[in-house]
């Protein structure tokens, strides 16, 4: 035997152990074939999901984003109103305290009566405990 038939009998071994091969390799795919279209039927699927999904997230989005705008106008509205109520509550504050000193300055009528300087009288013995708690706080 020569070189080149040991040589072709190789080649022609494992050109029909690769056709076997192939064979069973076609055999696997064809029953496999089935798990592999509902594989990418399952994940279309999927995907068509995730695609609706995001478009509702982005609506979402887009509705809290206005009602948060909107919230964020009310808010400085209402900011500058208070405000305005704050400033306006000082200067009044500030006149009323004004006025008030200026009032105590001014002097009381002679029939004017001062609690605090009147003096006590005899009958203070004879009031209830609660009449005299009453007078002291004032």
């Amino acid at each position: 035997m020569t070189f080149s038939i040991i040589m072709d009998l190789i080649a022609v071994t494992l050109l029909i152990a690769t056709l076997i091969y192939v064979f069973f390799l076609n055999q696997q795919l064809k029953r496999n074939r089935h798990q592999l279209e509902t594989f990418i039927e399952n994940f279309s699927s999927s995907l068509n999901r995730a695609e609706l999904t995001i478009r509702e997230l982005k609506e979402l989005k887009d509705t809290v984003l206005k009602t948060l705008i909107e919230q964020r106008h009310k808010a400085s509205v209402l900011k500058d109103e208070l405000v305005f109520l704050l400033d306006r509550g000082e200067s009044i504050s500030q006149q009323l305290e004004k006025e008030i000193r200026e009032a105590r300055k001014i002097k009381k009528p002679s029939g004017f009566y001062d609690y605090q300087s009147a003096a006590p009288t005899a009958k203070t013995e004879e009031e209830p405990a609660l009449v005299r708690s009453l007078k002291k706080i004032r």
